[in-house]
């Protein structure tokens, strides 16, 4: 039969053989859990914060765009028709200005609350904006807050998304004859393989070739930003939105998109003239210097908070934005998807 002393002796060399292997001790086997738990708690809130912050930004471009688009198309129809297109919301002048943003909007520009907006074909917002229905400019009057930052407009929006970090600056590639895409950080080269979207460099001779067709450029260079995008390689290798962003560019290279995010096409700047036989003619402008003889004249700028029409004696024509000459514009490819 053991007796005390024996038991005493028996957990003493137990003691001794644990200090001999020097194993983990039960107290430091609970803390290590507890701190694994921790950090897991801390990663699953940080995911889950991150795929609403993304949520979040995929929405509220899809609002811009679609509102932009219902109110510049009500200020066309009312040119057409205003008994019948009628331009809902409160007109405001420069007497009874609101100041948002850092910006006073008076004449030209209607205050349309959300129960408004229906009248404009919009129901998925709850939210007021001033909006101007001559340009389609769109002004949300409480902002969005994203990532800290207070998002009045879509330029706002796409200036968060993709920073203002310029991979490089504007160039004219020799070799293809036409003005080089400027590319931002936070936006991924793409191009469309066996029908999925590639990642490519944005050296990569494949990306774009602007070559006139009878169809239009041979091949446009494509974008797309970082909102919620998920790709896989070429063994299947799933990667989420939070890996691409932190993963070196190069890395991202032959990665095949499963999730989509924002897309933009890049216009380089050109001048055209239309032929006897109704077909247009362009030829691409080397940076911002253009080839007006001939016929040729510089092409309609794009929507930027104001149209400039393509006229001979209209200098700002073109490719121009806040008065400055573009090599080239980046223009939404189709409208932000975004699932409830």
């Amino acid at each position: 039969m053991m007796t005390l002393k024996n038991n005493n002796s028996l957990a003493t060399s137990f003691k001794e053989v644990a200090r001999g292997n020097k194993g983990i001790s039960l107290v430091a086997l609970i803390i290590t859990i507890i701190v694994i738990v921790i950090l897991a708690a801390i990663a699953l809130n940080t995911f889950f914060t991150t795929t609403e912050t993304q949520a979040l930004k995929t929405k509220a471009l899809n609002e811009f765009i679609e509102i932009e688009n219902a109110v510049f198309q009500r200020g066309q129809e009312n040119k057409l028709d205003s008994s019948v297109y009628t331009l809902i919301g409160t007109e405001l002048s420069n007497s009874s200005a609101m100041f948002v943003n850092n910006k006073n909007y008076g004449d030209g520009y209607y205050l349309v609350n959300k129960y408004e907006l229906f009248g404009l074909g919009v129901n998925s917002t709850t939210h007021d904006y001033i909006v101007n229905y001559s340009n389609g400019e769109v002004t949300l009057v409480t902002p969005y807050v994203i990532d800290g930052k207070n998002i009045y407009t879509k330029d706002d929006l796409i200036f968060s998304e993709v920073g203002d970090s310029v991979v490089d600056m504007a160039t004219y590639n020799e070799e293809k004859g036409v003005n080089a895409p400027i590319v931002f950080t936070g936006m991924l080269p793409v191009v469309q393989e066996n029908g999925k979207w590639k990642i490519v460099s944005k050296d990569d001779d494949s990306w774009y070739d602007y070559t006139i067709t009878e169809h239009g450029p041979n091949r446009t260079a494509n974008v797309m930003l970082l909102d919620g995008v998920t790709a896989k390689d070429s063994n299947g290798r799933y990667y989420t939105n939070e890996e691409l962003r932190g993963m070196n560019p190069l890395d991202r290279e032959g990665l095949y998109i499963e999730n989509e995010g924002s897309m933009f096409v890049w216009f380089p700047r050109y001048t055209y003239k239309i032929e006897s036989n109704g077909t247009k003619s362009i030829v691409y402008s080397k940076l911002t210097n253009d080839y007006t003889l001939n016929g040729y004249t510089k092409s309609p700028s794009f929507y930027f908070g104001e149209y400039s029409g393509a006229t001979p004696d209209n200098d700002n024509a073109g490719y121009v934005a806040g008065g400055k000459e573009l090599s080239g514009i980046w223009i939404s490819k189709y409208e932000a998807k975004y699932v409830y």
